[in-house]
């Protein structure tokens, strides 16, 4: 499934929003007693790893890779990138602040891809704008990505990663967000926001 969230520099509002939608209809389903006993699962349990592709499009800098969960996941991109001769400097296990994060917090582990520098090219600023972004920046990374998923996602067997989020990391994902869960807050549609307008 490929999705293009929006509001993520706003607090990563389409993230949170997604993963709140499984996870609301998920813990309603499992209420029923039957349904875990019956070997179930919803369409929130089939969501086990997320690729997270974040400031991927400027040339300039270096490729980046950040995993929060089993340790084979970082160890799957080094041997990749050892193996087709790929520059990519792999962080393991730590907080990446980015749509992954909605999805760390709901123990659903991620690996995020992005092109590091994002920041000497003015990102998250007024200069943050299409012009620093072209396609053979796109190509250096993009085309890694495409071969890493298409070795460990596409043409295994069995899935290689195991659904797993380490305490260490659990923690900090916690503290991330502070002590609010980001999942509880409560969704109202335009015509309810409409009608407190109106009075």
């Amino acid at each position: 499934r490929f999705i293009a969230f929006g509001g993520e520099e706003m607090g990563i509002w389409g993230s949170k929003a997604y993963v709140k939608r499984l996870k609301d209809k998920s813990d309603k389903i499992k209420k029923d007693k039957h349904f875990e006993k019956d070997g179930l699962k919803t369409e929130f349990d089939y969501h086990r790893f997320l690729v997270n592709l974040d400031m991927m499009g400027h040339f300039h800098g270096r490729s980046c890779a950040v995993t929060l969960g089993d340790t084979d996941i970082a160890a799957s991109v080094r041997l990749f990138s050892k193996e087709i001769r790929y520059a990519i400097n792999v962080r393991e296990n730590e907080i990446y602040s980015s749509d992954n994060m909605a999805f760390n917090y709901a123990e659903i582990p991620s690996l995020s891809f992005y092109r590091c520098g994002f920041g000497d090219l003015g990102g998250h600023t007024e200069m943050d704008v299409i012009d620093n972004c072209n396609p053979a920046g796109l190509a250096h990374i993009g085309g890694f990505v495409e071969k890493w998923i298409d070795r460990y996602i596409q043409a295994m067997h069995q899935f290689p990663f195991a659904k797993t989020i380490p305490e260490a990391g659990k923690t900090a994902v916690q503290k991330w967000f502070g002590e609010r869960n980001p999942l509880e807050y409560k969704v109202e549609g335009a015509e309810k926001r409409y009608k407190d307008k109106k009075k």
